[in-house]
């Protein structure tokens, strides 16, 4: 069940708490549509992963596996393609981002170049960031 498409964590490190991240998928998370107060346009939910790193997967964490929570979801502390990236950092193969999806069913790709903060921020479900600005049309 490889995949290169990941859910999104948060905007933190995975390993110090996956019962507890900011995002929309972590261990035994339970989100409902109303704990998006920024709305599901300024939400991701999944983000794009190329395999450099090494494999993604829907069908659960892989028990052994080096980094096994990341093999399922994702943070969003380094941006997309960042040179000296980590596993569970969002990437691919195109030049100018990743693509990303949104609450509302929307496909996105997130330029490699978008301020930092705001992006940790769309990996939230709380942040309030005004986001457009960011996107690669």
């Amino acid at each position: 069940g490889r995949s290169n498409y990941a859910g999104i964590f948060g905007d933190e490190e995975i390993a110090e708490d996956p019962s507890n991240g900011s995002g929309t998928f972590f261990h035994d998370s339970e989100i409902r549509f109303g704990s998006f107060r920024d709305g599901l346009s300024n939400t991701i939910l999944v983000g794009e992963r190329s395999s450099q790193f090494g494999g993604t997967t829907w069908v659960g964490v892989v028990h052994g596996a080096a980094e096994p929570m990341a093999r399922v979801v994702g943070a969003t502390d380094h941006r997309p393609n960042e040179e000296g990236g980590h596993f569970d950092d969002f990437s691919s193969f195109h030049r100018q981002g990743a693509h990303f999806l949104f609450g509302d069913g929307a496909v996105r790709t997130i330029s490699d170049k978008v301020d930092r903060e705001i992006y940790r921020g769309l990996a939230t479900r709380a942040g309030r960031e005004n986001v457009n600005r960011y996107f690669v049309d």
